[in-house]
């Protein structure tokens, strides 16, 4: 086994940290695609808070009052982890909140 001296070690620095760059680069790549897929129930599309406020065009409290107030759906994981919305149910809650709204007008 060859051993390296102090300085062959301190001038192979550089490019070590290179290595480490490209292996915590493909760690992040690899992350956002395994994000990705787990944002999918079945198929379906998944929102965090942020990604559901901006879908439907509101910030983040008005969301929240939505979900208070308006029976927006939030599933929210048995272990106190973050919650999530399902494309479909905001789709459904949007289309059922139209159609409130074109039958009684606006609250």
């Amino acid at each position: 086994m060859d051993i390296m001296t102090l300085d062959e070690a301190i001038k192979s620095i550089p490019a070590l940290n290179e290595k480490l760059d490209e292996a915590v680069e493909l760690i992040r790549l690899q992350t956002e695609k395994i994000d990705e897929l787990e944002k999918k129930v079945g198929g379906e599309k998944r929102f965090s808070t942020k990604e559901a406020a901006r879908y439907l065009g509101i910030d983040q409290k008005t969301l929240m009052r939505r979900v208070k107030y308006a029976g927006l759906p939030r599933h929210q994981p048995g272990d106190g982890g973050r919650p999530w919305y399902l494309k479909s149910d905001i789709d459904k809650w949007r289309e059922e909140q139209s159609a409130e709204y074109r039958l009684h007008g606006e609250p």
